[in-house]
């Protein structure tokens, strides 16, 4: 095992799993949901920073709705002058 400037262990995928597989029974099945629930924090995380408040302003918003308003209305007028409706 080495050791890296920042003082922690460089460790295989094998030397885990040796080391996880020789804990008693209570503390595998203990780590595991700990893990389990670091990967749906992790999820979880990952989807707020998606709807993130305030990344888009208001402004950009109103301008972008008056735009499909304006697109729809257009699209209506039309199939009203032509009668498909």
């Amino acid at each position: 095992m080495s050791f890296t400037k920042g003082g922690s262990a460089q460790l295989s995928d094998d030397q885990v799993k040796e080391y996880i597989l020789d804990l008693p029974a209570k503390r595998r099945l203990a780590l595991m949901e700990e893990l389990q629930q670091a990967g749906v924090k992790a999820k979880w995380e990952a989807i707020f920073a998606a709807f993130k408040p305030n990344q888009v302003t208001q402004r950009a918003i109103d301008r972008e709705v008056k735009a499909v308003r304006a697109k729809r209305q257009a699209r209506r007028r039309g199939e009203a002058a032509s009668g498909r409706r």
